[in-house]
């Protein structure tokens, strides 16, 4: 079993560290390959949190991951920061892995650009209709106060960006939108990816 720093530094060595004005992100392309993979971490939004996916993939796909920047605060801001580093790529169309809060981006992406995602995959996300909000407002207020509730974390970890716009904004703008039909359609994939170390 490999070390969680050997593995650091295998992805060090296979991904290259770009920027777009303030984003981050890494990409590897070992195939040359037109099947791209993007790669959208949860909320803590960063990009090498899928060191051993983005190595597996990067073997065969076209593999791109990102870190969320503290200016973007809601998922439209995000969404539109990924489009600008797929154009920059030269990346059409884009295979999308979401884990956690980056699934509900990955929704919002699919929402705002249908034709640029050729399929997603959510793991662990919360999808969330309106019958749902009270119930998560009275576990939201439950767990406030945990190490793990975006304020918090935020107190503790300055430098980390935190999403701020709600899953029910979110949902709310994308129900409000439409999406392409046909040759510019979507495969949805629900799925839980195992721990591959």
């Amino acid at each position: 079993m490999r070390t969680i720093e050997q593995r650091e530094a295998e992805f060090e060595r296979t991904f290259e560290v770009k920027a777009l004005a303030d984003w981050r992100y890494y990409t590897a392309d070992s195939v040359g390959g037109e099947n791209a993979v993007l790669l959208l971490p949860g909320g803590v939004g960063i990009g090498i949190s899928w060191v051993d996916l983005a190595l597996a993939l990067s073997r065969r796909y076209r593999t791109i991951t990102v870190d969320y920047p503290p200016s973007a605060t809601t998922f439209a801001a995000l969404s539109d920061g990924i489009l600008d580093v797929l154009d920059v790529e030269g990346v059409g169309r884009v295979h999308v892995v979401g884990q956690s809060a980056g699934g509900m981006l990955a929704e919002v992406l699919t929402q705002r650009a249908p034709g640029r995602v050729a399929s997603i995959v959510f793991s662990g996300t919360g999808l969330y209709g309106p019958e749902d909000v009270d119930r998560l407002g009275v576990r939201l207020a439950a767990i406030q106060d945990s190490p793990w509730s975006p304020s918090t974390y935020t107190r503790q970890r300055r430098d980390v960006p935190v999403a701020t716009e709600s899953a029910r904004q979110a949902r709310d703008r994308s129900a409000n939108s439409t999406s392409a039909a046909g040759s510019g359609s979507t495969r949805v994939t629900f799925m839980t990816l195992p721990s591959i170390w």
